[in-house]
């Protein structure tokens, strides 16, 4: 099989995060970022010098944040942007040591 046969194939790994802010029992899923994704985001920061960024962080957001099937919960910046405005701090602490320890190999994957 081809590199291009496997890639079609690939699982990203994901975890489920507790989002009780939300409602009793809820929980968001966030799913690794691809290599391009992490270039971007990467990028993003570094062009605010290695610094927090909404835009930034509201895109790392937009690609991690995913249904019980991996397809994206938000479809655009915008949406993405809303959203991180509106997260309690300590439900986005979480989903954000989620997403960078899922990224960094850290985290118990599902």
């Amino acid at each position: 099989m081809d590199i291009l046969e496997k890639i079609k194939n690939i699982k990203f790994n994901t975890v489920d995060v507790d989002a009780h802010e939300l409602g009793e029992g809820c929980t968001l899923r966030v799913r690794e970022l691809s290599g391009c994704e992490q270039l971007e985001f990467h990028n993003m920061l570094q062009a605010k010098g290695n610094t927090a960024d909404v835009k930034a962080l509201a895109y790392a957001l937009m690609c991690a944040l995913v249904d019980e099937n991996g397809n994206a919960q938000l479809k655009t910046q915008d949406e993405s942007e809303k959203l991180l405005r509106a997260l309690p701090g300590k439900l986005f602490q979480r989903l954000n040591k989620a997403i960078f320890d899922l990224n960094n190999g850290e985290h118990e994957k599902n």
